[in-house]
């Protein structure tokens, strides 16, 4: 019945089938293992997320566990374009969508009508990219 809601516990009547294998999973978080990372990337990364915590328009900024996500996220999707290693650029694309919803903003930033995005751009113009 619909107004039951859904069955989590029978996930085959809901349409959701298995997207990989076991051993597809195995084999994929390997390669994130093997993804190399420079130390002027982890670096960047590292700062970008401190950022988020001294930025007077943010009350609450990213934390440890944040920068974590970045980084798994920044290698994965070096995997995704056939690269063994992250850039830059891996990490600001990801930046927005791995960090945005872990910013509360401060009240003045709010009154201001700013939004985390914008303010993660801000920050984003503030940290220098690594050549």
């Amino acid at each position: 019945m619909v107004d039951k809601g859904f069955d989590a516990g029978n996930l085959d009547r809901a349409g959701v089938g298995q997207a990989v294998s076991i051993e597809q999973l195995v084999a994929l978080r390997g390669a994130l293992s093997a993804v190399a990372v420079e130390r002027p990337v982890r670096d960047y990364l590292r700062k970008i997320v401190s950022a988020t915590r001294a930025s007077p328009r943010v009350r609450l900024g990213a934390g440890p566990r944040a920068a974590v996500h970045l980084l798994l996220a920044s290698k994965a999707l070096a995997v995704l374009m056939g690269r063994a290693f992250v850039t830059p650029d891996d990490v600001r694309r990801l930046v927005g969508p791995v960090l945005r919803h872990r910013l509360l903003l401060s009240p003045d930033a709010e009154i201001d009508g700013a939004t985390p995005h914008e303010v993660l751009e801000e920050i984003l113009q503030s940290v220098e990219v690594p050549r």
